[in-house]
């Protein structure tokens, strides 16, 4: 509990306790992960009710769902399917993960996970009305550290191993995954699959529904085996690893302008600002003043999407004198430029931001308006020398 904290170390103990419960379960999901591959989860088998496994997974994620969204969780299993043998948190976990990958890239509509039997497998679907997947990346999905789309993960969250981590906990049921999806058209949407085998369970009653579409995004909904594989259709499977690709940190022209921001403003300006030509081509078609030129006050403009790095900023510029102005998007912090008709003295500009520009092309379009009147530092954490490169490319 707060007690009588004041609103900000409220709020920031709020923080700390949000991204603490997110380290714990991103730790989680390493262990696991590194742990199915050198084939050491132990599995806990009991007799499970699929629908009630289900409708846990299901509950476990309703709670995510955004209220500005039009997206639905529906679980279609019978409450009356044959039981079978599984781990209950394992296929717990499946689902989640394939729920949750399935609620990042669907804007509205619906997730709903069906199940049906055949004389040997337990087969379990989640099926979403989503953006799809380009058949070329089928294969891709079920690799570690692997995001097909940077932005939505970033958006939502996601360490790129939640697939990779339901291939490996079926298969140490002994079953397979797969998916089918289609970009285009009234199918639109991604279904993802497993199976479980029944050499541990009696046999069941329940039979396989069928669809008159026999296009593999309408097979793997309903279970049906999928049409023979073409440029465009078929299920398959993939184990391969992919490095990991994070957000990037990258050098400055000239990094004595960093240590003067982390300086009282009573000092000294901040260098970088000094080491920038106001006579650039730029400044001269935006005739732009600096905001300490104006004021007398040093400012700092971050452009970030998330909130707690705008925090974080605050947290170690405001009681050193500096103003910090926030911005949510690069679209954002060039509309507020061009609107109030001066620069900051400083812009701090986040590489990954999910929606519109991204960090790179609004530098570009900053020192496009403005040349070098604007000190720029990209924020972001990976030093690989060709991301710094990419970086000062940008400006």
């Amino acid at each position: 509990e707060s007690g009588d904290c004041s609103p900000f170390v409220s709020k920031s103990l709020s923080v700390i306790k949000d991204c603490g419960r997110r380290l714990a379960g991103l730790v989680d999901t390493i262990i696991d992960e590194v742990s199915a591959k050198r084939g050491q989860i132990t599995l806990q088998w009991e007799l499970l009710n699929v629908h009630e496994v289900a409708e846990a997974a299901c509950e476990a994620m309703r709670p995510s769902l955004s209220q500005t969204r039009q997206l639905e969780i529906h679980n279609d299993i019978p409450e009356r399917m044959a039981p079978v043998h599984a781990d209950f948190s394992r296929m717990k976990q499946v689902l989640v993960n394939l729920i949750g990958n399935a609620v990042k890239f669907t804007e509205r509509g619906h997730i709903r996970v069906s199940a049906e039997m055949d004389e040997e497998n337990l087969r379990v679907t989640v099926a979403d009305t989503g953006c799809g997947i380009p058949y070329e990346h089928w294969d891709e999905v079920w690799l570690p550290f692997r995001q097909l789309d940077m932005s939505s993960t970033r958006k939502h969250g996601g360490t790129g191993l939640g697939l990779s981590l339901v291939k490996e906990l079926v298969e140490a049921h002994g079953g397979h995954v797969g998916v089918a999806s289609d970009v285009q058209g009234p199918e639109r949407g991604s279904a993802f699959f497993f199976t479980i085998p029944l050499s541990r369970n009696r046999s069941s009653s329940l039979s396989p529904s069928r669809s008159d579409d026999d296009s593999p995004l309408a097979a793997a909904r309903s279970g049906a085996a999928p049409a023979t594989p073409t440029a465009t259709s078929g299920l398959r499977e993939s184990s391969s690893c992919h490095s990991f690709t994070s957000l990037e940190r990258h050098k400055l022209r000239d990094p004595s302008g960093l240590r003067a921001l982390s300086s009282p403003p009573t000092v000294s300006p901040p260098r970088g600002a000094q080491d920038f030509d106001p006579g650039d081509e730029g400044v001269e078609a935006g005739g732009l003043s600096r905001h300490n030129e104006i004021f007398g006050g040093w400012e700092v403009l971050s452009v970030d999407d998330n909130p707690v790095n705008h925090m974080v900023v605050n947290s170690a510029l405001r009681p050193r004198g500096y103003k910090v102005t926030e911005c949510l998007s690069g679209e954002a912090g060039l509309a507020l430029i061009q609107k109030r008709g001066y620069l900051p003295d400083c812009a701090l500009v986040d590489q990954c931001m999910p929606e519109g520009i991204s960090g790179h092309q609004t530098c570009q379009e900053l020192r496009k308006r403005y040349g070098s009147a604007l000190p720029l530092i990209m924020v972001s954490a990976n030093a690989r020398e060709e991301d710094v490169k990419e970086a000062i490319d940008a400006g």
